[in-house]
């Protein structure tokens, strides 16, 4: 199966291929680099106020900062988890208030429970949990 986009057909991306889709996506111009979306990501401003950062990261990812930081923490949440790490442990070291908040934010951003998560019970769901040059 495949779909188009501006007038090529694309394959659709599955778990073997995303890497080489995503390649593709880059080496034709659909994806690249951009310099602010990482200053906005590491809190450097560059002459440029935390607000503007906030707003170009936005139109550049389709997400607002604060909820990309909020699945990267739900991401290296399930990383320790799946790592055989305490749910006690994991609540304390990602900052998140108690086992609930918790437990709601996996669920929201990574569709399992903690107790899912540590069973490795599988939902047919791409992984979150490799590692980014960007925002590792």
């Amino acid at each position: 199966m495949a779909f188009g986009l501006e007038g090529d057909s694309w394959p659709f991306p599955n778990f073997d291929n995303a890497d080489v889709f995503v390649e593709r996506l880059r080496r034709v111009g659909y994806l690249r680099y951009d310099p602010l979306v990482e200053d906005a990501w590491h809190e450097v401003r560059r002459e440029r106020s935390q607000r503007t950062l906030q707003r170009h990261f936005l139109q550049a990812t389709g997400l607002r900062l604060g909820e990309a930081r909020q699945i990267e923490r739900a991401r290296h949440a399930t990383y320790l988890l799946r790592q055989g790490h305490a749910i006690t442990d994991v609540v304390a070291h990602t900052g998140y208030y108690d086992q609930a908040h918790l437990t709601h934010a996996l669920k929201q951003y990574m569709g399992q429970t903690p107790g899912e998560i540590l069973r490795h019970d599988e939902k047919g769901q791409m992984s979150f949990l490799y590692k980014t040059t960007t925002f590792a």
